[in-house]
């Protein structure tokens, strides 16, 4: 019989984890670090704010996931999307709730 080295890995070391984290969870800070670049960019009209932060959007994905992947559980993987987005996201609804002045 031929053992399967995967099963005897215990969860937070899954690879699948990594990758997860790294896809979604860099997609998902991705898209709040574009939502604060748009939100926060003092020049031009709306539609120049909007190409500003859409503008950096796959540089700044594909940093995250291979920073994100670069891991070596799964577990310290989703700490790295939580430890970008947790603030991110706080200026963000910050910003919005308190309006782009």
């Amino acid at each position: 019989m031929s053992s399967d080295t995967s099963s005897n890995q215990p969860l937070y070391q899954n690879p699948a984890l990594l990758i997860l984290a790294a896809s979604i969870g860099g997609f998902l800070c991705t898209v709040s670090f574009t939502i604060l670049i748009t939100l926060a960019w003092p020049f031009g009209s709306d539609v120049e704010q909007v190409f500003a932060g859409g503008m950096l959007f796959f540089v700044l994905w594909s940093g995250l996931f291979y920073w994100i992947i670069r891991s070596r559980a799964g577990k310290k993987a989703w700490w790295r999307v939580l430890v970008f987005l947790v603030p991110v996201a706080i200026i963000d609804v910050a910003l919005l709730v308190l309006g782009n002045t």
